[in-house]
């Protein structure tokens, strides 16, 4: 927690000076903590403690928009269903099932910024997700839901503040929610969280003028 509230203070603290322009790129990393909201067949969704990050690629269109493509990821700690259900011998059979889901998921996201050294920013990202789900026992019925994959379709928005740090540097901070919404139908999972990403920006010769 100390880590979040020494980074806010920095953004609020630090003069005015470098500024985001339309020549740029961006390469970022980021790492997020909060809460994951996932469900289990027949069963209420359950929340659990997620943790995850993200890699993006960003280039500016204009000084106050860019755009990135990226890979995020996140895993969630055991969540434990009641009245879930599943199939055994061909018969449906209920009862707790503890399982841990993990995701992994390609983005191209639009960022909107304003300000100088101190950039508040609202992002906004689309993409397919993978979804990974634990085995789990259910009742007295050992690996009753089997481990799989599924296909998500996931919207991400993030808002926050980046504090550029001299030229090159930047680091922010930023209250993040991910929805991902299963293709072939189920329920979905979303994750609340505080994500803190450090970056790097520099100007591609392809792109920016000669200066």
């Amino acid at each position: 927690m100390r880590a979040p509230l020494a980074l806010a203070a920095g953004l609020a603290l630090a003069p005015a000076a470098a500024y985001a322009d339309r020549y740029e790129a961006t390469l970022t990393a980021t790492v997020h903590g909060g809460m994951a909201r996932v469900g289990a067949p027949g069963a209420a969704a359950e929340t659990a403690p997620a943790f995850g990050g993200a890699v993006r690629l960003a280039h500016a269109w204009r000084n106050s928009v860019a755009w990135d493509v990226g890979i995020a990821g996140a895993v969630t700690q055991p969540a434990t269903f009641r009245d879930a259900e599943a199939t055994v011998n061909g018969r449906t059979v209920t009862g707790d099932a503890t399982r841990r889901t993990a995701t992994i998921a390609p983005q191209l996201g639009a960022e909107l910024r304003w300000g100088l050294r101190r950039q508040p920013f609202v992002r906004a990202a689309l993409g397919p997700q993978l979804r990974y789900q634990s085995a789990a026992d259910v009742d007295i019925y050992p690996a009753a839901l089997p481990a799989g994959w599924s296909l998500d379709a996931i919207a991400s928005l993030g808002v926050g503040v980046d504090l550029r740090v001299g030229r090159r540097n930047i680091v922010g901070l930023a209250l993040q929610l991910d929805h991902g919404q299963p293709v072939a139908g189920g329920a979905p999972v979303d994750i609340l969280g505080l994500t803190v990403r450090v970056g790097r920006a520099w100007y591609p010769r392809w792109w920016a003028p000669s200066w």
